[in-house]
Order: structure tokens, then sequence, then C-alpha cells
């Protein structure tokens, strides 16, 4: 829109697995995941980051150290000396700048840009258990009961949590657990939750989100709070 072209049309594209839209004559500008990169590198090994290839390369929160970064970070260690014209930018809010300046060959500057940080609060599944008057039971086949005052007595309590420490790191997601504590944040009843804003939910694959987004939807059209979710993936 700044540009005033279509995305995918003109100079800017973008390419994540599964999706792509770009022009190859006319893109010079593009979005794309570790992993796409890589995969266009790799094709053409002797013009590796050429002219051709990108003049000028972002990447992002490099601390990550996952496979897809180590082996760029380490062709680019590797070629930046073939290749004088390439202009590399890595960014990352927490990494040991000495640590990564040593992977090259020619100590590159660093720029660091003041910031601010924000209060987070840790809360773990025994608070989201309290706060949803629920726990998890594993004789139950793994499910998740009401913890009525009353019925269970301090003994069975304290087995009961010993036993669901060890099996629910195992266990499968529970999304209706996770729609009923993203209510109770959108309300602000859970512990130091603001009472306005935004609420980040991080899944680990294209599957959960969609899928946790579809148990949202369903909870706002049943009576719950007003949601909007937005799937974000890629």
């Amino acid at each position: 829109e700044e540009r005033g072209e279509k995305l995918g049309a003109g100079a800017v594209g973008y390419s994540v697995r599964g999706e792509t839209q770009l022009r190859r004559d006319s893109c010079r500008l593009l979005f794309c995941t570790n992993g796409i990169l890589l995969r266009r590198l790799l094709g053409e090994p002797d013009d590796m980051f050429s002219n051709e290839t990108c003049t000028h390369l972002v990447i992002d929160e490099v601390h990550e150290r996952s496979v897809e970064i180590d082996l760029l970070l380490t062709l680019l260690s590797h070629k930046l000396g073939q290749r004088p014209k390439l202009r590399v930018l890595l960014m990352s809010a927490t990494m040991d700048v000495e640590q990564l300046s040593g992977m090259f060959p020619a100590k590159p500057p660093a720029v660091k840009i003041p910031g601010r940080t924000f209060p987070v609060s840790q809360l773990y599944l025994e608070d989201a258990e309290d706060a949803l008057g629920m726990y998890y039971n594993p004789e139950s086949g793994g499910g998740w009961e009401d913890a009525s005052p009353g019925i269970r007595t301090a003994a069975a309590e304290l087995e009961a949590t010993q036993k669901s420490k060890q099996q629910r790191f195992l266990a499968p997601l529970d999304f209706g657990i996770l729609g009923r504590l993203v209510n109770l944040a959108a309300r602000g009843e859970l512990k130091d939750c603001p009472k306005e804003g935004a609420i980040l939910i991080f899944m680990p694959g294209v599957g959960e989100i969609m899928r946790l987004t579809g148990e949202l939807q369903r909870g706002s059209e049943q009576g719950g709070c007003r949601l909007a979710p937005l799937p974000l993936h890629g």
C-alpha cells in the first residue's frame, strides 16, 4: 500500500510454506521464512548469495538457534569473504553480540537500539487449575475434572497432583481448557491480568492454531466473551 502496489504483483512479495505471492521479474523485496531462503540458496550452490540471488539480507531472531538459523549463519560465515557486495543485517534482542561476531572472519560492527521491557508474570499449569477449579486426572484417561471442594481428601489430592505432574506433560492439548483460560483472561479474572488489551497465544503448529481459533469462535458464539481470533503463522 505504501508503494501504491498490489502485494505480490510488484516490487514486494512473500513466500511461506504452501503460499507464495511474488512476480519473479519484478520482485525486489521478498519476505520469506528461513527454510524458503535456504532452499533457494542450496538450489544454486555456485552462485550462492550472488547479486542475482540477493544484495541485502535481513535475518531476524538469530538467537533462536534453529537448524535453519545455524545453517544460514554457517553459510554466511564461509561466503561473505567471496561476496563483498552482500550486505547482511542480523537482528536479535537477546543474542550475545560478542559470540555472534566471533563466527565471522572480519568482526562486523554492532548497533544497539535502546528499548524497554514489560513486566511479565509467570503462571504455571497449577495456577490454571486453581483459576478454572479443575485438575488433571491421569486415572480418568488423561482428562480434566472439576475440583469440587469436599470431594477429595488431602491425601488423594496430593497423590493425584504427583501423578498428574508426571503425566500431563505428555498429554495432548485440551483446547476446551485453553478456551476457558482465554475467556478468563479476556474478563481480566486471571492473576495480574490487565482489564483490556490483546491476548497473544503461541501454539506448536498450524493445525493447533486453527483448532484453537475454532474453539474460541464457538465459545464466543455460545455466549462467552466477544473475541476476534486472528490466526497467524508463517
